[in-house]
């Protein structure tokens, strides 16, 4: 279902980037890739994702074979108080099921649920900084929706073809109740 939000009263996002916002009721999730913490910096971030990239052919099972799926997970060791927030961060490919896992990559099921999906057009390499504030510190304050505390966790869906610019879509999705 597509919903229309108000966020300034134009029915418009104030000059971001993001194209299209969506309620969407997803099945549960199932990731497989790596992880690593940003205790030492989001550069991990990027790490997973070159590592996932050169290895994403051994993976079984894809659900999708045109994204990757960046996944903040803050259910344990989060901690928003150091010189930038600290939490999981996962590089991984939506599967159909948990079969052969390839050595030194781990699982991850996300719940069934609901979500509000922002859709943009972005470079996948670039920081989504911008987009979260946005999401998180205008977007929602503004929105009837609500986070679903029970779900701690925020994830981008990047697709795989790029334009000539090297720009592609990008989905920001949120659990929400």
């Amino acid at each position: 279902m597509q919903l229309k939000f108000t966020v300034d009263g134009k029915k418009q996002l104030r000059g971001d980037m993001i194209m299209n916002i969506e309620l969407i009721q997803s099945p549960k999730i199932l990731l497989v890739g790596y992880t690593a913490n940003t205790k030492k910096g989001f550069k991990v971030m990027g790490k997973c994702m070159k590592q996932l990239q050169a290895n994403q052919k051994s993976i079984a099972n894809r659900a999708d074979t045109n994204s990757l799926i960046g996944l903040n997970d803050y259910t344990r060791n989060f901690n928003c108080e150091s010189a930038h927030p600290i939490f999981d961060f996962y590089a991984a490919l939506e599967v159909t099921e948990f079969s052969t896992i390839p050595e030194g990559m781990v699982t991850k099921e996300l719940p069934a649920g609901n979500y509000i999906v922002f859709k943009f057009i972005g470079k996948p390499q670039d920081s989504l900084q911008p987009v979260a504030d946005y999401i998180y510190r205008e977007w929602f304050p503004q929105s009837t929706c609500q986070f679903n505390e029970q779900a701690m966790y925020d994830f981008t869906k990047s697709f795989e073809a790029l334009d000539r610019k090297g720009n592609s879509e990008i989905e920001y999705w949120v659990p929400v109740l």
